[in-house]
């Protein structure tokens, strides 16, 4: 609710705010960490608020058969400005759009075909890279083929399955 006031939307609106699109700035100065509950900031123990920066640099490589671009990115924590860096070799021939949106990086114009990124392991710095060795083309998955069978039934008939997803199922009520 504050974000959509901050940024000047409906705050009963249902339009699209693209999170992505604003950067650390914009967030400050609109008063920053503090338009946040403490229980939307904490989010089970992970990030609720990200900048993902991606500085395309131009630099080639072959990767697998497909040309990538190195991308430097920086993922900006909001709440404690703390930042870390990747480098990622993007693909457009694979995906040429930013719709993907991937977890790790969200808005990535490109598909990731190789990612480097440095961690701490008991007091050592590594660099794990994973990149792509093979990519297998495979038949174009139509719009049809995420078309609900006939014969789907809702889960919400189906209680034991429920109980397993941790959504009720046929447990009763408690007082």
């Amino acid at each position: 609710e504050s974000l959509r006031r901050a940024f000047g939307l409906d705050v009963n609106g249902s339009d699209w705010l693209d999170i992505d699109r604003y950067s650390p700035e914009d967030y400050n100065n609109y008063g920053g960490i503090n338009m946040f509950s403490a229980n939307e900031l904490f989010n089970s123990g992970n990030q609720i608020v990200s900048y993902f920066g991606y500085d395309h640099t131009g630099e080639k490589k072959n990767i697998a058969g497909y040309e990538c671009e190195k991308v430097n990115v920086t993922v900006t924590d909001m709440e404690t400005d703390e930042s870390e860096s990747a480098v990622a070799y993007v693909s457009t021939a694979i995906n040429s759009g930013a719709d993907i949106n991937f977890q790790q990086f969200p808005k990535l114009n490109g598909y990731p075909m190789r990612i480097e990124q440095k961690q701490d392991i008991d007091g050592t710095e590594v660099t794990i890279i994973i990149e792509a060795t093979e990519v297998l083309p495979s038949k174009k998955i139509k719009q049809v083929d995420f078309l609900m069978p006939a014969d789907a039934q809702d889960i919400k008939t189906n209680p034991e399955l429920m109980k397993m997803l941790g959504m009720g199922g046929d447990d009763e009520d408690e007082d």
